[in-house]
């Protein structure tokens, strides 16, 4: 969950590219999970939740092994 106040996070939003909606003092947002690398880059940006937590610790694992910024081509 990010929480914050709306201005930081329309930052972060913004920063990874997901959708941010300010709605009457909510905030609103799509789901998506980000993967990023130890060096701060984004290596997966996966919209909605249609993936097994097996699937995701895959992809981690392998973003850990690799070093590679963008390894599942996502």
């Amino acid at each position: 969950m990010l929480t914050g106040q709306p201005a930081e996070v329309q930052k972060f939003c913004n920063r990874f590219g997901v959708a941010f909606y300010p709605d009457e003092g909510q905030l609103i947002h799509s789901l998506h999970t980000l993967v990023i690398d130890r060096h701060g880059r984004l290596v997966a940006n996966l919209e909605g939740n249609e993936f097994t937590a097996e699937e995701l610790g895959d992809l981690v694992e392998n973003v850990m092994k690799s070093g590679a910024a963008n390894p599942a081509g996502l």
